[in-house]
This record gives structure tokens, C-alpha cells and sequence, in this order.
């Protein structure tokens, strides 16, 4: 049986991402015990660029930002407390884009708190496995009584790294604020549809998150 080359495995990683579109982290740094719900609207730029030079960031005139598309996401998790006083979570995401190339997305992962509650900061690491396959670090702590930061970073199975932010605001049990991400990748990414090729470089993501507390 003939083995794949290493284009011919990134071209297949490609298609499989372009289906099922870029995964996002959607969980705080510091989750619940049982059941972990969030929803968010995130608004999705890419720039494009010839590729060159992996990590050229010199100035030129061929490079655009453009608006590609809006995400509707849902993520539904549920988290065990582990004899450590640890948490593993097991999640879903499932996401509707307008004006994606594909509408509908979803993704599957997990994520490990290495820290308990006790702590006044939380961190862990986690990972998702279907979809868009990515590893990530995560850390947030509450900044005043009633408002929490999360950063996270990590890498991509389609080469590129990750960098990723949250910081929420508490409405009783509601959590509610602004998600961003940035994913840059290693040169240029070629990516073909229907005889269009877009060489993408990186990509922004900007949006709003609300997280429920279940007690």
C-alpha cells in the first residue's frame, strides 16, 4: 500500500479543516462542576498574502484584511471534580457561520483544570480532537470583586499558533463579555475551493461570549 506524503497529509488536514471550520476556545480557565454551557457571536477576519518568507512581516502592498464571516457558537460541556480536587471536562462545540464557506461546524474536546478551587487563579490544559485539532494552555483569575480574565495559547494541527483572551463580567449567575483570538500561521496557508486559491496568513477573531453559572 502506497504511504501518504507530508503535502499530500496537510492537503487532507486542509480540507478536513475548511469542513469543519476553526475551532475556539470557549470554556473559562476555571470551570464548573457538572454542567458547562456558553454562547457566542464571533466575527471572523483573515488576512491574505502571497506566500513568502514563513514569518514575514514586512509591509506589502499584496497583503489584505478582509471580513469572512460570523459565527453563531454553542458549547455544551459537562465537568467531573477528580479525588485531586482537580476537574476534567469533556465538551461539544457546535457553530453556525454566515457567510462561511460552510455553514455549519463542530468540534469535540476536553480540558483538564490543574488547579483547585482553593486557588485564587485557575489554570490547565486541554485540547480538542474534532474539527480543527488544537492544544492549548489556559490561566485566568478574577481582577476585582466581580470581573475575571482568561488567556490561553497554543498550537494547531494545521501549522500555527494561537493566542486567545476573555475577560467577563459578572451578572449574578450570568458571565458575559468579549472573546478574542488571533491564530497565525506558518507561512501562508494555501487553501483551494472550486478553483479559487486564498493564501492565508492569519486570521482575527472578535466577539462576544455569555457563560451561565449553574450552582
Amino acid at each position: 500500500m502506497r504511504k501518504l506524503t507530508v503535502s499530500e497529509i496537510l492537503s487532507i488536514s486542509v480540507l478536513f479543516w475548511a469542513f469543519s471550520g476553526c475551532s475556539h476556545i470557549p470554556h473559562r480557565a476555571r470551570v464548573s462542576e457538572g454542567l458547562n454551557l456558553s454562547g457566542a457571536i464571533i466575527q471572523d477576519y483573515e488576512t491574505a498574502k502571497p506566500p513568502e518568507t514563513p514569518w514575514d512581516d514586512q509591509d506589502d502592498e499584496s497583503e489584505s484584511t478582509e471580513y469572512l464571516s460570523t459565527e453563531y457558537l454553542i458549547n455544551l460541556g459537562y465537568a467531573s471534580k477528580l479525588r485531586n480536587e482537580r476537574k476534567f471536562m469533556v465538551y461539544l462545540n457546535m457553530a453556525a457561520a454566515k457567510n462561511a464557506r460552510f455553514p455549519f461546524m463542530m468540534g469535540a474536546g476536553f480540558y483538564y483544570q490543574l488547579t483547585p478551587d482553593s486557588l485564587p487563579f485557575a489554570s490547565g490544559t486541554g485540547a480538542i480532537v474534532l474539527g480543527d485539532p488544537l492544544v492549548y494552555t489556559m490561566w485566568g483569575r478574577k481582577i476585582g470583586k466581580s470581573t475575571g480574565i482568561d488567556l490561553a495559547a497554543g498550537f494547531s494541527f494545521i501549522p500555527s499558533l494561537f493566542f486567545h483572551a476573555k475577560l467577563l463580567q459578572e451578572f449574578g449567575p450570568i458571565q458575559f463579555g468579549i472573546i478574542g483570538e488571533y491564530r497565525r500561521f506558518w507561512g501562508s496557508l494555501n487553501f483551494c475551493y472550486e478553483g479559487s486559491c486564498t493564501y492565508i496568513k492569519s486570521e482575527s477573531y472578535i466577539g462576544i461570549i455569555l457563560i451561565p453559572e449553574f450552582r
